[in-house]
């Protein structure tokens, strides 16, 4: 038996999309037709997933590119389907940590649990396990942290904007590390070793030297904690990194994307020193966001600009009949090597109050180095695929370089 599926948004997975015509297409005997792989494509790209009708709880469905091919995958603790269902599939479960590096292709669903920094022994053992696997070549990873900011980033819903959704820089800072609670971290949840705030570094140095000190750390690996926190400037001096004047000394800085303007968002990773005996600052990862209270993950001063204009927009409307949201999008590195076409910069949608449903989809690509032919080029070829992946009803292009282009965007937009 095969039960109807529908194509939902990942963020927003309660409301329903579209139903897939013949789900039948999803079939492995069906999967690598041209047909099934264009869908696949746009469901991943359009950062969505598939819901089977089977049970009631509804299975859900993810799409990975793997060898070459879109296929699809159940969700480890939400997508069980039906005994009877042609989808159903025996799973397994999903842990971040596993003894082999993923390939190239693959990618994780989730974050079920994590760790940073190992015991010593345990550091020392997955060295050589490294050097036989990669025969001296060296892994293209995305950074732990990396990897951890995209998820609370999605499940928190920083990624977006609303109406009435405003918020001081604390609870913009609560709720983006609210998910960490259901995240193993040793024997307890990640959520216990997270700290934020200007004092956040104080209660994560505190906390990890009295659990050292009383042998009371119940954490993965060697005692190490995480502080999330909002500064505007940031510089780098032989070897010391100085967050809006508080200094500090790390082993590694981790730049999420291309270097822009402040304000950021930056977490340090703290963990315990057993050559030196002292808790040390390891990681200091840094993401431009588009201001202290919005989380929102941008690229670029330009995209600074635009969502800023936008966020300002949307939560001014007096708008009765529809609800906007703007939405950033994030990738991971496998996600942006392996797409079939462009990615947008955000995506602004309008919901109809009265159905709850969405009517109108824009994809915004903010444009750059325009002057470039090789880029231009580019850009005119794949903007259109863009649009269809993504089931835009348009695509507003942006010269961010133009300040009367980004006057006549914002005109244009009055009407949210």
């Amino acid at each position: 038996m095969l039960s109807a599926v529908y194509i939902v948004p990942r963020a927003m997975s309660d409301d329903i999309s579209q139903p897939i015509q013949d789900p039948s297409c999803l079939l492995e005997v069906n999967r690598r037709s041209i047909e099934t792989q264009r869908l696949l494509a746009q469901v991943r790209e359009s950062n969505q997933e598939l819901r089977c009708h089977c049970t009631k709880e509804k299975a859900r469905m993810f799409v990975r590119f793997c060898h070459d091919n879109f296929t699809i995958v159940n969700h480890p603790t939400e997508g069980q389907h039906s005994d009877d269902c042609q989808l159903f599939s025996v799973i397994h479960g999903y842990s971040e940590r596993q003894d082999d590096p993923p390939s190239h292709t693959q990618e994780s669903i989730d974050v079920d649990s994590f760790v940073i920094h190992r015991a010593i022994s345990d550091v020392q053992r997955t060295s050589v396990n490294k050097e036989k696997n990669s025969e001296g070549k060296p892994y293209n990873r995305e950074h732990s942290i990396d990897k951890l900011f995209r998820f609370l980033c999605e499940k928190s819903y920083s990624n977006f904007h609303h109406k009435n959704k405003n918020q001081s820089t604390l609870v913009a800072l609560r709720n983006l590390i609210e998910p960490t609670t259901s995240i193993a971290f040793g024997e307890t949840t990640l959520n216990k070793y997270c700290f934020y705030g200007e004092k956040g570094y104080s209660f994560a140095f505190n906390t990890l030297r009295r659990d050292k000190k009383n042998n009371t750390y119940k954490g993965a690996g060697r005692p190490h904690a995480l502080v999330f926190n909002v500064v505007e400037q940031i510089s780098i001096s032989n070897g010391c990194i100085d967050l809006d004047g508080s200094k500090y000394t790390a082993k590694r800085v981790i730049r999420a994307g291309r270097k822009t303007a402040g304000p950021y968002l930056v977490i340090l990773s703290l963990a315990d020193d057993p050559i030196e005996d002292a808790i040390l600052v390891y990681n200091v990862f840094i993401k431009p966001i588009v201001s202290t209270t919005s989380l929102m993950p941008v690229d670029s001063n330009h995209e600074r600009i635009i969502a800023s204009g936008l966020i300002s927009l949307i939560s001014n409307s007096q708008n009765q009949l529809a609800r906007w949201s703007l939405q950033k999008p994030i990738f991971s590195k496998n996600a942006r090597s392996n797409s079939v076409s462009v990615l947008p910069d955000f995506i602004l949608r309008r919901k109809s109050i009265e159905t709850g449903k969405i009517t109108y989809v824009e994809v915004i690509e903010v444009m750059g180095m325009l002057s470039d032919p090789d880029y231009a080029a580019r850009k005119a070829q794949l903007l259109p695929l863009m649009k269809e992946a993504w089931r835009a009803n348009s695509i507003y292009e942006i010269n961010a370089e133009n300040k009367s282009d980004i006057e006549r965007f914002f005109n244009e937009h009055d009407y949210i």
